[in-house]
């Protein structure tokens, strides 16, 4: 009878260890501003296909929904809200287009998209997101000071 050293045959086949499993923290990444101008025109390109190729207009709102987070669906039409970030953080105020059977704004609304393309890229939503990123720092300094409170507090509390 052959012996066979499974952890050799097993790493033929792209195993892993236990080592290659431990998770540090995520190093950080510094957000700048074309990392911000960046994700708002990808959402905007998004927003464009989207809206191009949406043809649920004739269904319920709960129905079909807008997948792009720049668009959502309203009675009557929808709404297009340029922001940043995952939960869409407006910068500027949303603009409604109406969908019905006396008025289509779709046409009206991808060349706005357009627009907003090359206005995000020649620094429209410079200074907006410029407020945002500060924002986010001095969040993130209040954070770590609060952090550092209840760390001193603890220790406090264990000396007495």
């Amino acid at each position: 009878m052959q012996t066979i050293n499974f952890t050799t045959l097993a790493s033929k086949y792209g195993t892993f260890n236990k080592d290659d499993l431990k998770i540090g923290s995520a190093e950080y990444v510094r957000k700048t501003l074309s990392d911000m101008i960046a994700d708002v025109v990808e959402a905007l390109q998004i927003a464009k296909a989207e809206l191009q190729e949406f043809d649920g207009f004739n269904l319920p709102i709960k129905n079909a929904q807008f997948k792009a987070r720049m668009i959502t669906r309203i009675r009557g039409g929808f709404k297009l809200t340029v922001g940043y970030g995952t939960r869409n953080e407006r910068l500027v105020n949303p603009v409604s287009f109406i969908v019905s059977s006396k008025a289509d704004q779709r046409q009206n609304a991808i060349p706005l998209i357009d627009a907003l393309l090359t206005e995000a890229q020649n620094g429209m939503f410079n200074d907006a997101l410029n407020e945002k990123l500060a924002s986010y720092r001095d969040r993130a300094e209040k954070g770590k000071a609060a952090r550092k409170a209840e760390q001193n507090a603890q220790l406090a509390m264990a000396a007495e």
